[in-house]
C-alpha cells in the first residue's frame, strides 16, 4: 500500500507471486479444495498520483485472481492491509456486485482486522464509557462489510 506504484504494478506483482505460489501448490500436490487464499487487492500505492475507481480496482483484482487461482479454491478472503476501513469494504462490494459481467468460482469475503477493529479500539482506548460506542462500532462495520460479501453495502 504505500509508495507510489501504479495499479499496474500491482497488477503485475500480484500477478507474478499468485503464479509462482500455484507452481509451488502445485508441484507438492495440494488439495486446493482444503484451502482459503488471502490475498491483498490490485490498488495503486498510496502516493500514487493516480487512485483509481472500486469498479476498475474490483475488474483488475479478479483478473489477476482469475488467471492464476483455480477454480477448486473454496474461498478468497481478503487483506484489509492499509485500506481505510471504507475503503476495503467497498471493493469488496465492487467485486461481489450481482450484476457483475465477471463470475467467479470462489466466495469472495473478508479476512479484515484493521478494517474491521480500527474504529472501535480507537473508542474503546477512550475509557469505559465509550465501550458501548465501541461495540456498536464493531457490530456495525461487522454487518457493512457482511452486506459486501453479497454485493448489497451501499455506502
Amino acid at each position: 500500500m504505500d509508495g507510489p506504484h501504479s495499479l499496474e504494478t500491482c497488477f503485475d506483482v500480484t500477478n507474478l507471486v499468485l503464479y509462482q505460489v500455484f507452481n509451488e501448490l502445485k508441484a507438492h500436490g495440494i488439495d486446493y479444495s482444503g484451502m482459503l487464499l488471502k490475498p491483498n487487492m490490485v490498488v495503486a500505492g498510496k502516493n500514487s498520483p493516480n487512485q483509481h475507481a472500486p469498479s476498475e480496482i474490483a475488474d483488475r483484482t479478479l483478473e489477476v485472481l482469475q488467471a492464476n487461482v483455480p477454480k477448486d479454491v473454496p474461498g478468497i478472503a481478503f487483506l484489509s492491509g492499509g485500506l481505510s476501513d471504507k475503503d476495503a469494504t467497498i471493493y469488496l462490494n465492487a467485486m461481489n456486485l450481482p450484476d457483475s459481467a465477471v463470475e467467479v468460482p470462489w466466495n469472495l469475503t473478508f479476512s479484515f482486522g484493521r478494517a474491521l477493529l480500527r474504529e472501535a479500539l480507537a473508542l474503546f482506548a477512550k475509557g469505559p464509557e465509550y465501550f458501548s460506542k465501541a461495540q456498536e462500532a464493531l457490530l456495525r462495520r461487522a454487518q457493512e462489510t457482511s452486506l459486501a460479501t453479497q454485493g448489497l453495502y451501499k455506502a
